[in-house]
């Protein structure tokens, strides 16, 4: 066969995406190597999963690999745990998918989305590639969620009401009554609430889903129950409202794996139990040390800290680099210089304060 070379090829103009994909910018993944490192920037669990889900991998059968999954049995489980009927379960590959699925289902072009700000960096990308009309509301400096100017904003109305409980970055945690006064400030609008860090702040709205038709749940088995590189999620709302997510859902986009995991996930709830409340213990140490450096420190309802660092944001976070530790960066409205940190083991966070206060002593 003849080779083509490079000057044969055909020049043809720029091919290019739809408008929504042109405008928006792609998720940033950290592009930082992560082996042999100190991993406090995704949050994730600092034990992983419990041993009984990894006996449950380690027992796989030829069928559960190659048959497609069955997700009854999964739903049932979830539905047990949250004390709800299993019709309001719907599996998703990771809380990022049920995300996607509700943007696709419930936003059209030029419709309104409001959400809080910062927030989950996907909310924003994925109302952009519906291209959508984004309002913003700035969380109050304090941290604390804008709840007046947040239902002010409501008035002119909105296909889509998104809140993350609690937040990422903030931390912060919007009480049940907030919530209430948005659902009731939103008749005609989806009310989507992430609660990917909910199991951490011992709280949720899955409860209300009987009584607000509008009202759609996501969660994620990443976090307290340590399966982040599974990817399992579910969405939690009533039946018409899953029956839309099922036509923009990809079939059996939730692996065998998956399902086999959560299952012994669910099988083993002190395990995780264990790691909230080892997740507390730590995250008040790493409050102590590094307020007791002079750092501000936002305590949050999850399980991670936030730290503004002003002036000297730059060189912590490249110190910590170098010395192989990775955390997160933030940008967006928050006033001041942050840093996002997970709260690791305690040998990690150990770790990670010594670092910090040999940065800072460096470069008082």
């Amino acid at each position: 066969m003849k080779s083509i070379a490079h000057s044969e090829i055909k020049k043809g103009g720029h091919i290019k995406p739809r408008r929504g994909v042109e405008h928006t910018n792609s998720f940033r993944i950290s592009t930082e190597p992560r082996a042999n490192r100190v991993l406090l920037d995704f949050n994730e669990s600092p034990k992983g999963c419990s041993p009984l889900v990894l006996k449950a991998l380690h027992s796989l059968e030829i069928s559960d690999i190659s048959r497609y999954p069955d997700y009854d049995r999964l739903s049932c489980r979830i539905a047990e745990y949250h004390r709800i009927s299993p019709e309001f379960v719907f599996l998703t590959n990771g809380a990022e998918e049920g995300i996607r699925c509700v943007m696709d289902a419930y936003v059209d072009q030029g419709d309104t989305v409001a959400m809080a700000s910062p927030t989950f960096g996907m909310m924003k990308i994925l109302a952009q590639l519906r291209e959508a009309s984004i309002n913003e509301i700035p969380y109050c400096e304090d941290l604390s969620f804008p709840l007046e100017r947040f239902l002010e904003s409501l008035a002119s109305g909105a296909a889509l009401v998104v809140l993350v409980n609690p937040d990422s970055p903030t931390g912060t945690l919007l009480k049940e009554k907030e919530v209430l006064k948005i659902l009731e400030a939103s008749p005609e609008s989806i009310v989507l609430i992430d609660e990917v860090y909910a199991d951490f702040a011992g709280t949720t709205c899955i409860p209300l889903v009987n009584e607000y038709p509008n009202l759609i749940i996501t969660r994620s088995f990443s976090k307290a129950f340590g399966l982040a590189g599974l990817r399992l999620g579910y969405v939690i709302s009533q039946p018409q409202n899953l029956e839309q997510l099922s036509k923009v859902r990809l079939p059996f986009s939730v692996s065998s794996l998956a399902v086999i995991a959560g299952m012994a996930a669910l099988d083993d709830t002190e395990y995780s139990q264990t790691i909230i409340q080892d997740v507390k213990r730590e995250k008040e140490f790493l409050y102590r040390e590094l307020e007791s450096m002079g750092i501000d420190v936002h305590m949050t309802h999850t399980n991670f800290v936030s730290v503004n660092l002003n002036e000297r944001c730059h060189d912590v976070y490249q110190g910590l680099l170098q010395k192989n530790i990775l955390v997160k960066r933030l940008g967006g409205p928050l006033r001041g210089e942050w840093l996002r940190i997970t709260v690791g083991s305690h040998h990690d966070n150990v770790i990670l304060v010594e670092a910090i206060r040999d940065i800072i002593q460096q470069n008082p």
